[in-house]
């Protein structure tokens, strides 16, 4: 998935995301609101740090 520029999560009732996401390169935006059982995983501010702007 070297193209995905969004992804857009919410409102799915996800309890946990894979840290796979972190292999997606040129991910610009990561939308997880309205998930109220996600416990936001540790390994989200890498994201951040590659420029992906992520929503919680």
């Amino acid at each position: 998935m070297t193209n995905l520029l969004e992804l857009d999560l919410r409102s799915n009732h996800l309890l946990e995301i894979p840290e796979s996401l972190l292999e997606i390169k040129g991910l610009e935006r990561l939308d997880l609101r309205w998930d109220h059982e996600l416990n936001p995983p540790g390994w989200l501010h890498k994201l951040e740090a590659n420029g992906c702007i992520v929503y919680l």
